[in-house]
């Protein structure tokens, strides 16, 4: 099994390390210098890189989709529905789609395609709301 990461973002050099110790990790970046100065900073074992954009059609065909048991999404809100329609109505997919948002999606959109949305506000709201009782 697998799980697919969308975008090197700011959190996600962590998430590879926390994903990686209990899943393979197959990682999307569009930034291909970006993505080869995380490779060199920080070599993981169970990672593939993909270098390109996940709203590519050529990318998927690369990818093992029946391996993968969620993708989780650090693009924007539009580009995760973007890739979430893609492999949703073109590719199939029925794993998880997670998207980690700062902003709430279409909650049409998020149930039509049946995306779980992590709000990072929201998390940290409940983290500091504990933190202070």
């Amino acid at each position: 099994m697998s799980v697919i990461l969308l975008g090197l973002g700011r959190y996600v050099e962590e998430i590879v390390e926390v994903v990686s110790a209990i899943s393979d990790v197959v990682l999307v970046e569009r930034d291909e210098a970006r993505l080869r100065a995380f490779l060199e900073k920080a070599p993981v074992a169970n990672l593939r890189a993909l270098p390109g954009s996940a709203t590519d059609v050529g990318l998927w065909k690369e990818v093992d989709l029946e391996a993968a048991e969620a993708v989780i999404s650090f693009l924007s809100v539009e580009a995760t529905l973007d890739v979430a329609r893609l492999l949703r109505k073109a590719l199939g997919y029925r794993g998880k789609i997670v998207h980690v948002s700062k902003a709430r999606p279409d909650p049409q959109a998020v149930r039509e395609l049946d995306l779980e949305v992590v709000s990072i506000p929201e998390v940290l709201g409940a983290i500091l709301r504990n933190l202070l009782q």
